[in-house]
């Protein structure tokens, strides 16, 4: 069987960037659950807070730089898989590596900035974008470090069992 490089570079951060449309983080405390996904991290949404008396309250919530930095970072080693071998191997390689360290970055800002806020009130839980988006630059990363420059498909065979000869 073969295996497309390029196909491999193209499906980790192609679908980093698919799942920021899946939830991301939920926010949670007694009486209300907010999820948001990857997209409203970077561009902000506004909450409907519900009152005791009278209309709902809107409440803006600003986008988050770092989630738009990773969004980025995504799109970079996308277009990288593109580019001749060198450049594009150092740029997907780049791209991966701040992809995911900004992601563990964006997780611990988070989770204090919820902790912060609500005085241990609130809980934040990181959902399957986030986690999926972190593989995602993962495997973009180490397919960008860790596959030959100089071919542009890779031979998998699979294993053959020996057979010995009775006589």
């Amino acid at each position: 069987m073969r295996v497309s490089i390029l196909g491999m570079k193209l499906s980790t951060f192609g679908l980093a960037v698919v799942l920021f449309t899946t939830p991301f983080v939920t926010i949670s405390c007694p009486g209300l659950t907010l999820s948001l996904t990857g997209l409203q991290l970077v561009g902000g949404t506004t909450l409907s807070e519900p009152q005791m008396f009278g209309p709902a309250k809107e409440r803006a919530i600003e986008g988050e730089p770092v989630a738009a930095l990773i969004l980025l970072c995504a799109i970079a080693g996308f277009t990288a898989a593109f580019l001749s071998a060198r450049p594009g191997r150092a740029l997907g390689g780049i791209a991966g590596l701040l992809g995911v360290l900004l992601l563990l970055f964006l997780k611990a800002k988070i989770e204090g900035d919820v902790a912060r806020q609500a005085m241990g009130l609130f809980q934040a839980r990181f959902g399957f974008g986030y986690w999926g988006v972190l593989m995602a630059m993962a495997g973009g990363l180490l397919s960008n470090v860790f596959l030959k420059p100089d071919t542009k498909t890779a031979a998998i065979e699979p294993a053959r069992p020996e057979m010995s000869s009775a006589s």
